[in-house]
């Protein structure tokens, strides 16, 4: 009986291989986890090496134990509002927007309420300063005064944080110039399914800057919305808007939204007991959106003053907070 002798060659950094000439893929040692930092696709073992943001400040009400790189993310107790717990924030002292937390959205002109911006991932539109969040509206380059393009910036947490019941904090700066049109705001997770007004939208804030001072909070249902004209809205002043942070907060229960400024409640709205979900779609999770506008069905109505590009709209942190 024939015996036959396999011979293996073992190399450095390749794995095994037998004679016969098959040589069995090459051994790559680094991060092999796809939610850390420093991930390595082309990697095949882990070497122990992978990195993770979050707060690494033990003190800290959001802190985590499996960061080792701080994301300047970590909040005192003395933050949190009486009767709620931390849940989710993002304070923006990275160097670049978080992308694990944030989707950056594109869209055409035009695409949504007629506005005139194009919504892009441009670093010009998009960009982190100091500690914040900075949406910046601009002209198209070259810009043509008889068909007018700009560019802008918004950011969504859909499918990376929903969220329900609780209450919302933003911390933020208003641009300034007609034809602006900032917004903080929620949709219904289950909009891709059900569609809008179906799924449901909260208004935190939004502000039309031929109107400067007056911010305004409204809720869209199936059975009410701005369509139809019957939408639950409240107008609220606020002085030096445009000049100062402002926080503008939601509180969201079962059974109301309540609405304030500086946390100075404006506006409440209450579910009564006749109301099902075509009427009250928000016992169902929901995410953030921010973005700036310019033109459209609301914002351009009185026309866009082009001397005030750039326009910026500062966000200062966003948090978000359960009940006890």
């Amino acid at each position: 009986m024939n015996r036959t002798i396999l011979l293996y060659i073992c190399i450095v950094g390749v794995s095994c291989s037998e004679d016969n000439g098959t040589v069995n893929e090459p051994i790559l040692s680094g991060c092999t986890d796809e939610n850390a930092l420093n991930y390595m696709t082309e990697a095949n073992v882990d070497d122990g090496s992978c990195e993770y943001s979050g707060c690494t400040d033990s003190s800290s009400v959001n802190y985590d134990l499996t960061a080792t790189v701080n994301d300047g993310n970590c909040l005192g107790s003395e933050v949190i509002p009486n009767g709620y717990e931390f849940f989710w924030n993002d304070e923006f002292n990275a160097i670049n927007l978080d992308e694990s937390k944030w989707n950056i959205e594109i869209m055409p002109q035009g695409a949504v309420n007629s506005e005139k911006q194009e919504y892009t991932n441009n670093s010009e539109n998009l960009y982190l300063e100091n500690g914040r969040l900075i949406i910046a509206s601009r002209k198209a380059n070259p810009f043509n005064p008889a068909s007018p393009l700009y560019t802008s910036g918004r950011i969504n947490t859909k499918e990376k944080m929903q969220f329900q019941y609780g209450r919302v904090d933003v911390s933020a700066k208003i641009p300034a110039g007609r034809g602006t049109w900032p917004a903080i705001w929620m949709l219904g997770s289950l909009i891709d399914s059900v569609g809008w007004p179906t799924c449901g939208e909260v208004d935190i804030m939004e502000h039309v800057g031929f109107d400067e001072g007056n911010i305004h909070s409204s809720l869209h249902s199936n059975t009410k919305n701005y369509v139809l004209g019957n939408n639950p809205q409240h107008s609220h002043f606020v002085q030096n808007l445009t000049d100062e942070f402002h926080l503008f907060s939601v509180e969201w229960s079962e059974a109301s939204f309540i609405f304030s400024v500086d946390n100075q409640s404006f506006f409440t709205y209450s579910k009564s007991d006749d109301m099902n979900v075509n009427d009250w779609p928000f016992d169902a999770p929901f995410f953030l959106i921010i973005n700036l506008a310019i033109g459209g069905t609301w914002g351009g109505q009185q026309g866009i003053d082009n001397t005030i590009f750039p326009s910026r709209f500062l966000v200062e942190f966003v948090r978000l907070f359960k009940r006890n």
